[in-house]
């Protein structure tokens, strides 16, 4: 993990893939002036006790969460052609959308997944919330619509259709979608293990970049 700066486009790393975190914390300053995002939304820290801050924690699910996590996904990814890109799947509604378009794959069937398949799903999303409960002292933390796993594929031949198959933009939570407060990212691959290439940056902006 990476942080770059802005301004001069240096980049300072933060984190090893390397090393094992229990539980790394970088804080930073919180951005207190309310900026108008429109949509009568507005930008202004949440967090309390000017808290703002990355965690990076390591092996907070187990390993066979995440092998069961990865079948649910390829349950329903393999059921479309993989010519590489970003494919996402939300497993509530059944939508998953890659190179090819958008589907719903309930379309198709009802039987892609079964009950221990939705349980399962259910308890790691509710652990991740719970768990960003704790880390940023909240009351309570509602899902966005949808949740969904997102899968990455490497291939030459592959050229993005659309400005949602470009997935190396920056994201900043308000800064994209107005009612995201928090992020909470599970990690489902290791690198230079899973994958290599495609490093993670945190980018520190300069707050007349959001106006």
């Amino acid at each position: 993990y990476n942080q770059m700066n802005e301004i001069d486009n240096t980049i300072n790393k933060l984190f090893s893939s390397n090393l094992n975190y229990n539980h790394h914390i970088h804080s930073f300053d919180c951005i207190r002036d309310e900026i108008s995002l429109g949509q009568d939304y507005s930008l202004l820290c949440l967090v309390n006790k000017n808290n703002c801050s990355r965690h990076i924690i390591d092996g907070y699910f187990s390993i066979d969460e995440i092998d069961k996590l990865h079948l649910i996904a390829d349950k329903g990814m393999t059921t479309r052609p993989n010519i590489g890109g970003p494919t996402i799947l939300d497993i509530n509604t059944g939508y998953i959308r890659d190179s090819n378009g958008l589907e719903n794959l309930f379309s198709r069937s009802n039987d892609i997944y079964d009950t221990d398949d939705f349980n399962h799903y259910n308890i790691i999303i509710n652990k991740l919330r719970d768990l960003l409960l704790k880390t940023f002292d909240i009351e309570d933390l509602y899902f966005t619509a949808p949740t969904f796993i997102t899968r990455l594929d490497g291939n030459q031949s592959w050229s993005p259709q659309g400005i949602h198959d470009e997935y190396w933009h920056p994201h900043s939570d308000m800064i994209n979608t107005p009612h995201y407060h928090y992020s909470g990212l599970l990690y489902m691959s290791d690198y230079n293990i899973d994958f290599n290439n495609g490093r993670l940056l945190f980018i520190n902006y300069n707050l007349s970049l959001f106006s």
